[in-house]
């Protein structure tokens, strides 16, 4: 049995950007106003991982642009109904006033010492607020969920709103372009790696979508006045377009590092090709958890007269360490249910999901199997990643009934208090291998795609890839092979 069946290997990813970056002047491609090459290449670099990671039979994870369904009737009503509203925000009085602009990629909450927690806008706000410095969290999801701690405003409505102005203006209006060799480029993409690149015109719908975003977004700067500004998952349309009214406003914004960065993704790492003044579309600078990840975006950061990166820490796990965000009674009832029944001398695992499982049925048929070859020798904790919480039951339903799997309480607490009780973890490819080595807990790691991901762990013996021979053999051994928590230095005080 083998997982190595990706089209595109991070290797692969590096080598073709830095051959495409070499040939083409990418960094000269205009829509409008806006270098483009961020937008192209984030979609681009999402298609070759969606050539691995879902089936043909399901589709891909498609383009930029558009970034939503298009709506049905009754969404176009509600659209149009704030569409006729005016564009500048009105806020509560005690919402006036922001020292600190955050947004939040909408699915980064978690229900953590009984409340609603940003798992990476939070800690820092936290740090402002002793400070005595004012926060306000912006949530661009559907599903309004405000923090517990920080103020929240929701505005998706006025994204929506936004977007649908500029979808009447577009019909009215093309922005200029200068696409110098972009039609040589896709098709040499398309010839050589099998990929289709984003279309003009739908490039050119992007462009208008961010514009349109920025300008909700700068109108909410206008009034809030904020000296600093942060973002998680800066590679969306509304990222893009938070990155652009800060810049257009004169205020520099952070990405905060929320899983795999540095060389390991194509948003982060191996920028080959940029004007000196930067891209507008990318932060200003980057929130990196290790001194790794930093480096490697000052590698390409330095070249510019604006970007910047820092280790700031992985506050969130620092916070959990130093017991800052303890479980609540009915948490630590559902931890301690978890490992009832537990024998001596049984091994814990915790599988962390990624959005694969729901698509590949042969990735998905591969790790029931190995489930099932283990036997009572394993107790499994599957764990959603945070973009499947609402096919939990998609999952249940997937799961084999011959498989004693927990999955909801082990989706629904935090990722810490699991591995502060697991001996193993195992993934396709999540993020959460970093974290692992802060609990000394071994990852298996089940695809190429990940190896390279975690190349570095794997190196400094954190993680091992699996890709056939003696699996109980292997979970045994990684189960005992406890290692010591990584320290960790926190500078966050320093990236402020």
């Amino acid at each position: 049995m083998t997982f190595s069946n990706m089209r595109f290997e991070i290797e692969d990813i590096r080598r073709i950007f830095a051959e495409l970056e070499s040939k083409f002047q990418v960094d000269g491609w205009l829509v409008g106003r806006l270098a483009v090459w961020p937008l192209i290449r984030v979609d681009l670099y999402l298609k070759m991982l969606a050539a691995g990671l879902v089936n043909e039979r399901h589709g891909s994870l498609g383009a930029v642009a558009p970034p939503s369904p298009r709506p049905g009737l009754r969404q176009w009503a509600g659209i149009l109904f704030r569409a006729l509203k005016p564009v500048r925000f009105t806020l509560d009085a005690d919402l006036r006033r922001a020292d600190v602009l955050m947004l939040s990629d909408g699915i980064s909450f978690a229900s953590i010492a009984g409340g609603h927690y940003e798992k990476f806008c939070d800690p820092v706000a936290a740090l402002y607020e002793q400070e005595g410095a004012s926060v306000l969290l912006l949530n661009p999801a559907a599903d309004f969920a405000g923090s517990s701690s920080t103020p929240t405003l929701a505005i998706r409505g006025r994204l929506e709103a936004a977007r649908f102005w500029s979808f009447l203006g577009s019909r009215l209006l093309r922005p200029s372009t200068h696409l110098q060799g972009y039609e040589e480029f896709s098709r040499q993409v398309r010839s050589e790696f099998g990929l289709v690149c984003i279309r003009q015109a739908d490039l050119c719908r992007s462009v208008q979508i961010v514009e349109a975003y920025a300008r909700v977004f700068g109108s909410l700067i206008d009034v809030l006045a904020p000296k600093a500004a942060f973002q998680v998952s800066f590679y969306c349309n509304e990222g893009f377009a938070f990155n652009l009214a800060c810049r257009d406003h004169g205020l520099r914004v952070f990405d905060l590092q929320h899983g795999v960065a540095g060389e390991m993704n194509a948003a982060y790492g191996f920028w080959n090709r940029l004007p000196s003044c930067g891209y507008a579309l990318l932060p200003s600078d980057f929130w990196c958890w290790t001194h790794e990840d930093a480096r490697a975006v000052t590698t390409w950061a330095s070249k510019t007269t604006y970007h910047r990166a820092h280790q700031g820490g992985n506050l969130l796990l620092l916070s959990f360490q130093a017991a800052r965000m303890p479980l609540d009674e009915v948490q630590m009832r559902t931890l301690a249910r978890l490992n009832v029944g537990k024998v001596e001398g049984q091994i814990t695992a915790l599988i962390t999901l990624q959005p694969n499982y729901l698509s590949d049925e042969d990735w998905r048929d591969r790790l029931h199997e190995l489930i099932r070859q283990a036997g009572a020798r394993v107790r499994w904790w599957l764990r959603l990643h945070p973009m499947m919480m609402q096919s939990l039951n998609q999952v249940q339903a997937y799961l084999p009934p011959d498989l004693d799997v927990e999955v909801k309480s082990s989706s629904m607490l935090p990722l810490y208090a699991l591995l502060s009780q697991a001996d193993l973890h195992l993934t396709h490819s999540s993020s959460s291998v970093i974290e692992s080595t802060q609990f000394g807990v071994m990852s298996i790691i089940l695809s190429k795609l990940g190896a390279g991901y975690f190349r570095d762990v794997i190196e400094r013996g954190g993680a091992v890839e699996f890709s056939g021979g003696d699996w109980l053999a292997l979970l045994e051994d990684c189960a005992r092979r406890w290692r010591p928590p990584q320290d960790e230095i926190s500078v966050a005080e320093a990236a402020l």
